[in-house]
């Protein structure tokens, strides 16, 4: 959170729990990124938060968020692990 007061733009985090618990103190002009592996149970919590998922490691994964963010009217930014 102190990044964001130093004008940080763009962050990376891990767990959804993280994004969730630290969201509501987060700048709204920050893009938040998830770089660690996403259940497709968790999509739901985090699509209306995060700017790109980069963890994207099955297409059971891209199917559920391209389902949770159709209902949102946004399109997701993906990073397709190999």
């Amino acid at each position: 959170n102190e990044g964001i007061g130093a004008g940080l733009k763009n962050i990376g985090e891990n767990r959804v729990q993280e994004i969730t618990a630290k969201y509501d103190e987060l700048d709204r002009s920050a893009k938040i990124h998830l770089i660690g592996h996403l259940q497709s149970n968790k999509v739901k919590y985090i699509a209306d938060k995060v700017s790109m998922i980069q963890s994207v490691d099955s297409l059971k994964l891209a199917l559920e968020i391209e389902k949770q963010c159709s209902k949102l009217g946004k399109l997701m930014d993906i990073l397709i692990e190999a």
